[in-house]
């Protein structure tokens, strides 16, 4: 399952990398705490005000997705992010769907 989130405007490339410091953090913290051994249930990419969270499509991890969202969309919220929702959608990659980052 893919996160994808997209957050628009003229200076955000620039700010982002300032600015999102607080949800890399989360998200790092996210990815240990959900790793089983030497699997990873949770990865993430972000570049400048581009996202896109990685969350295992394993039926045992079904909840995480649900939670990802959920956690992220709170620290976004705390740092008056605005996420352009007409970017932002949940791609299943276990049906064939696909998704373009950095657009």
């Amino acid at each position: 399952m893919i996160i994808c989130f997209a957050y628009g405007s003229v200076c955000s490339p620039l700010l982002a990398n300032l600015y999102l410091n607080e949800v890399d953090k989360m998200l790092e913290k996210a990815k240990e705490v959900t790793r089983n051994g030497p699997y990873t249930n949770l990865e993430y990419a972000r570049f400048a005000d581009d996202l896109v969270v990685l969350v295992s499509g394993h039926p045992r991890q079904e909840k995480l997705l649900g939670q990802v969202y959920k956690r992220l969309m709170e620290e976004l919220a705390k740092l008056e992010v605005e996420v352009n929702a007409e970017k932002t959608g949940v791609v299943d990659l276990t049906k064939d769907e696909s998704f373009s980052f950095l657009r």
